[in-house]
Formats: C-alpha cells, structure tokens, sequence
C-alpha cells in the first residue's frame, strides 16, 4: 500500500519551505500526489522535482521562481519568443508599440531582466488584484528613457535616465507607463524565500 506524506514532512525531507511545496502541488510537479481538501498526500517515495519551471508553455531553467510571477509582472503583451537552459526572451507589443525583455537565471531565486521597451504602456500593470505567490524584492535601473506609477496611496514614482528604485513586486500601482515610449534599463527579481534558502545552504 502506498503510503503519504504531509506537506511539511515533504518541506523537511527536501530542505524546502511549505508554501514552496505547496506552490509544487498546486503545479502538478510532484508525482502520485493526491489532494483531501485543502490538503495535500505527497508519496513518501516521491523524489524532489528539479528546478525546471514552465513559462507560458515551454520550460525554464534558468532559476526556481514561483510560476505566474514573471508572466504577471510582464502582462498579457508578453510573447515567448527563445528560450534556453540559459535565458528566455519576450516580446511586449501592443497598440502603444513594442519592446524586449530578456530574462536570465543570475543565481537560484534570482532573476536578472534586461528592458528595451519602445511603448507608453503595459496592459495589465494597473490590474492586479491577487497578492504574487512569492515575496519578490525588485531593484530597477533605467540606463535611458522615463517610467512613470502612481501608487495606490496617492504617492508617485519615477525613473528617468541614471535612476535606481527597490521595491517588493508588485507594488500596487493605480496608474504606470513610459512617458516618453522609450525604456532601455535592467530588473533583478529576487525571491526571497528560495533565494535564502539556498544562501543558507552555499
């Protein structure tokens, strides 16, 4: 008879946290697993999947992220265009224009984004309700152009050429946009839980 672990016997025999082995359930990644509720039965022979991630269909190893942050951050524009073990680049485009977003695993749980936007807006920056599945730190820089949000509090932000801004993501925005359809500058994504993780570990 097959037996079952909990999530957080799975959390301990696999050095991970429980909301990592949740977010592996609720993704289907770990074979034989079964739900009872709002629990889940892990097979206590179940082998700790690999840090391939799936990313609007293909696979992404370039680090082990939640699924959904980075298609939420980038939006409904956005349209795999390569990947690799190494990176993965998206297009944006809208009626507003175009851009590039490359994307490369610096370490685990860490995302560097390199941004060549030639547009005013992202659709779906303004209308995210539900809280990320991860706590991201995001540090900005803008090497050339103007991005422009005004915060749900009534504050607003910029960066223009030189800037540099730290945020967690997403950061609940009413109103964002590139003022001048010009953006060339570059993002880390850090997911601090698994990005702590594994600096406990080195």
């Amino acid at each position: 008879m097959l037996e079952y672990m909990s999530v957080r016997e799975a959390a301990e025999k696999w050095g991970l946290s429980e909301r990592r082995v949740h977010k592996l359930c609720q993704d289907g990644r770990i074979a034989g697993l079964i739900r009872f509720g709002r629990s889940w039965g892990i097979p206590r022979d179940a082998e700790k999947p690999d840090d391939a991630r799936r990313v609007d269909g293909g696979t992404l190893h370039t680090n082990d992220s939640s699924d959904g942050n980075l298609t939420e951050l980038l939006g409904p524009d956005a349209k795999l265009l390569v990947q690799s073990e190494a990176f993965a680049a998206f297009q944006l485009e809208n009626e507003t224009g175009n851009g590039i977003v490359t994307v490369y695993g610096a370490f685990p749980g860490v995302q560097l984004m390199y941004n060549d936007l030639h547009l005013s807006k992202i659709t779906g920056h303004d209308d995210r309700t539900a809280p990320p599945a991860a706590e991201f730190l995001v540090i900005n820089h803008c090497r050339e152009g103007r991005f422009e949000c005004e915060l749900s509090h009534g504050e607003c932000g910029y960066l223009s050429d030189g800037d540099m801004s730290v945020s967690q993501m997403p950061p609940p925005m009413k109103n964002s946009c590139f003022p001048l359809s010009h953006y060339h500058g570059i993002s880390i994504m850090i997911d601090i839980e698994h990005f702590s993780e594994h600096l406990g570990r080195a």
